[in-house]
Parts: structure tokens; sequence; C-alpha cells
């Protein structure tokens, strides 16, 4: 007798399992396709259709030279990231535009020569100073319009022109 309601149970979860099997095998599957090695997005990849949902929602988005994306820069809370280069004696980009409000995230490269900083006074901000090939960073919200000089502040760098602008719209 036990043997017979064990074979009915067995029974029952065969075709339970083929059932779900089937009826899951025939649904449409996603198909993702991946950013490509050279930071490109292709259409019909994911970045690429989350990138156009974001743009119709009216949030920004902002494609990184290592081929990731940043999105919501126009969001609430969103950071506002910049790659800054300074070697002796300027910086790349030499100008930074951003609005009033934003936060700001500067990640700053020294690409070689002396040990640099990057400073904002306005701000009070600081990526503090690194040996060459190093990198720092640091974090502020760009809370007044204007413009505001940036510099390097070791030693004469600022006066032999290692100098910018960021612009606060």
């Amino acid at each position: 007798m036990s043997k017979g309601i064990f074979a009915l149970v067995m029974s029952g979860v065969i075709v339970a399992g083929g059932i779900y099997y089937f009826s899951s095998a025939a649904l449409p599957q996603p198909v993702q396709k991946p950013i490509t090695s050279g930071g490109a997005v292709e259409p019909g990849s994911v970045a690429h259709d989350m990138g156009n949902m974001m743009k119709e929602s009216g949030v920004g988005t902002h494609m990184m030279p290592d081929g990731s994306m940043m999105m919501g820069a126009g969001m609430m809370g969103a950071v506002k990231t910049f790659s800054v280069s300074g070697q002796n004696f300027s910086f790349t980009p030499s100008e930074i535009r951003v609005k009033k409000g934003d936060k700001v995230r500067i990640n700053f490269t020294n690409a070689g020569g002396w040990p640099h900083d990057w400073v904002v006074d306005g701000f009070n901000a600081q990526a503090p100073q690194v040996e060459a090939g190093k990198s720092s960073s640091v974090e502020f919200t760009a809370d007044k319009a204007g413009t505001f000089e940036y510099y390097c502040s070791v030693g004469q760098h600022r006066q032999q022109g290692m100098v910018g602008k960021l612009v606060v719209e």
C-alpha cells in the first residue's frame, strides 16, 4: 500500500515538474546586448535601453571614458563627476561647468612632474596633494553661482599658470 501511495505522489511530482518546465520554456527570453569594449553603447543593449528610459523621464546620462554609464546626472542628490589631470603647469580640462546646487566630485590625477593638488577656495574644497601617477578626490556642493579659480597650491605652481575655472551657473 505504501508503495502505491509513493508511486502516485512521484507521478504527480513528475507531471507538475513537466508542466512547469514546458510552460516556462515557451516564455520569450529577453535578449541583452553588452556594452562594447570600445565604450560605445549598441542600440538594443541594456545600457542603451536604460539610457533612453532615463532621457525620456528627464534624467540625464553620461557615457564615461571607461565605457560605463553615469546615470541620474540630473537627479536630486546625484554627483557630477569630473576627471581632472594636472601636469607641469596646467590642468585638463581648464574649465568645468556645473549648476548651482550640484554635488561635484573631482577625481584628480597627477599626470607627471612635481607633486600637485587641486584646490578651489570658493567651496573650501581640496583634492590632496599626490605624486606623479597618483590620484586623489574631493566632493563638494556648488552652492553659490559665479566663476571660481581652481589651482595647484604647491610652491609657485599657481603663479606659473596651473589654474582653471569652475563656472557655477
